[in-house]
Order: C-alpha cells, then structure tokens, then sequence
C-alpha cells in the first residue's frame, strides 16, 4: 500500500475532509496538496498569515515539515488539524 486515508480538521473554516495522501511525501508537500485542494473545493482561498502547520489530532504533536508520512505515526484513520 503505497497511501493512507487520513481525516484532516480545519478549525478556519469549520470543515473536515477525509484524504488519501502518498507515504513518500514529505508532510510539506501534503500541505501544499491540501491548501490547494481545500482552495479549488471551496472556491477560496485559505490564506493564512504563516505557513500552516499540520497536527496529531490526539497528541497535538506537531510533525517536522521534512519528514515523510512513512517515518510518522500518520498511518490509516489517522486524524490531524491543518492550522
């Protein structure tokens, strides 16, 4: 299996989307998936002041913005927080 289905929380506009993300992506590069998915699905644009930062929902972890899916606890169902 070379994807996960992840659950992704966006408290700025109160939405939530489920979203199969590759393993060998950097967490940077599925950021920049999803800001431009949440941007043509919405017809909007999330603009934020600062890059946003991706959250372990249970643990409130932040993940390092260079590291894989692979090498993180992101596995199938997990559910994270775009902020």
């Amino acid at each position: 299996m070379n994807r996960v289905l992840i659950r992704v929380y966006v408290p700025l506009l109160e939405k939530q989307y489920d979203v199969w993300v590759p393993i060998s992506k950097s967490i940077y590069g599925v950021i920049l998936d999803l800001i431009k998915g949440i941007n043509s699905m919405n017809k909007i644009e999330y603009d934020t002041e600062s890059f946003p930062n991706l959250y372990n929902k249970e643990s409130a972890d932040i993940y390092d913005l260079k590291s894989k899916i692979i090498d993180t606890d992101i596995r199938n169902g997990t559910e994270v927080i775009l902020f």
